[in-house]
């Protein structure tokens, strides 16, 4: 299977998923994102999706919604946290 790769943005609360938006409130600082996820590492547009997240920088906590219900899982950082879902979802599974 080949890398996803990702670019990130951030947005408003209001245009993320629902799922995040609810959590958010139980949030001090509450960053919201939207990433744009390709392929492969060329940025090309063969394959592009879109994934919303919610990421507390105090406690570590990401939540992503792509496509379903929103997961969590405990990370180091918001682009490292974006990249062991996309690629290591062993690992985002170990610390849900």
């Amino acid at each position: 299977m080949s890398k996803l790769t990702f670019r990130y943005e951030a947005v408003d609360i209001e245009q993320i998923s629902s799922d995040l938006r609810e959590e958010a409130l139980h949030m001090k600082n509450p960053q919201t994102f939207l990433v744009t996820i390709f392929s492969d590492e060329s940025y090309e547009r063969a394959f592009v999706e879109r994934a919303d997240v919610l990421y507390d920088p105090e406690s570590k906590r990401m939540g992503i919604a792509w496509g379903t219900d929103a997961t969590w899982a405990d990370v180091d950082g918001l682009e490292s946290g974006i990249e062991m879902y996309l690629n290591d979802g062993e690992e985002w599974n170990q610390r849900n």
